[in-house]
């Protein structure tokens, strides 16, 4: 390791404590809301040298492309993002990183043995509400930056460090990139849910799209209770159902096959993948009746470059044929 490099480390030793302090205070803050969580923020990056914005964004009123949710599921309430600015110290490669500056709402600190809002650290880890979702990767941003400067390094590219409001597609980010902020890479400080926290670092995500399919049936032509010596003059949607696998199951391999890229290759040795993740259909103690309708769920990932609609599509005629 460089000279530069072990300084660096060093300092976030030496400011281990009081990054521990700020995390603390950003956890006890949160039981006042979003707000003010951002306050102290604002607060901390003016600190430590940094140029502050705050942009307030609606976020219904953002232009985002291919957005898929449900407009009914876009929060629509006013969102405060706080962005802070490192002027490099000569033109090179410029960089932004960015947590999520919000929480979920507390249900009464239902289900935990201590406050939520009382952060303790007991056989090495911290207890909080919202401590891994987001607000470590908020401090920890900050107190990268801070050691970085802490330790007398200057960054030759500009950096950006960004809180943005994220929860119920809140689209925090988005309204940053809109106000103009761009860098050559962006790092979206997360702790990944692997069980190894900020240990790890994901270089790629696939993008998701779920679905749902209603297969539905036709019950036989009778008064009485039971179907099974029926059965042939019903329309059995489980029947069907198998044949919808099957379909899906053949869609599968044919992406496997044409959707294709380096990084996942690299990484996991497939691109693209598509798996049925539940099926109702019936009732498990009432085995001698024909179910109405199958349901079934799943989920696909798709590549950079992939049209959502253009797989959406490919499930729509999948199943129709």
């Amino acid at each position: 390791m460089n000279t530069t490099k072990q300084q660096i480390w060093d300092q976030c030793d030496v400011n281990r404590s009081e990054f521990l302090d700020f995390l603390r205070q950003l956890i006890r803050v949160s039981a006042q809301g979003e707000n003010e969580i951002q306050n102290i923020v604002t607060e901390k990056l003016k600190e430590i040298g940094l140029e502050v914005e705050k942009i307030e964004y609606l976020p219904q009123d953002l232009s985002v492309r291919q957005e898929f949710a449900d407009p009914s599921t876009v929060d629509s309430e006013k969102h405060i993002s706080i962005v802070g600015k490192l002027s490099g110290s000569s033109v090179s490669r410029s960089l932004m990183l960015f947590a999520q500056g919000d929480t979920m709402p507390v249900d009464g600190g239902k289900g935990w043995e201590r406050n939520p809002f009382d952060p303790v650290i007991e056989d090495g880890i911290l207890y909080g509400w919202c401590v891994s979702d987001d607000l470590v990767g908020v401090a920890s941003m900050i107190y990268a930056i801070k050691s970085i400067l802490d330790a007398g390094v200057k960054p030759k590219g500009d950096v950006v460090v960004a809180s943005t409001p994220s929860k119920h597609r809140a689209r925090g980010i988005i309204a940053v990139l809109e106000k103009g902020y761009e860098t050559d890479a962006v790092v979206y400080v997360h702790p990944a849910e692997t069980g190894v926290g900020l240990q790890e670092i994901k270089q790629a995500t696939a993008g998701l799209l779920s679905f749902r399919v209603t297969v539905p049936g036709r019950l036989p032509d009778t008064g009485e209770p039971g179907h099974t010596i029926f059965h042939h003059k019903a329309i059995d949607p489980l029947e069907k159902a198998v044949i919808v696998i099957q379909a899906l199951q053949s869609l599968n391999a044919s992406r496997g096959q044409k959707v294709r890229h380096p990084l996942y290759e690299e990484a996991i040795g497939r691109s693209t993948n598509l798996h049925i993740a539940h099926i109702r259909c019936g009732e498990e103690k009432v085995l001698n009746r024909v179910s109405p309708e199958c349901v079934l769920a799943g989920s696909v990932t798709l590549i950079p470059g992939e049209d959502l609609s253009d797989v959406q599509q490919q499930i729509t005629e999948v199943v129709n044929n």
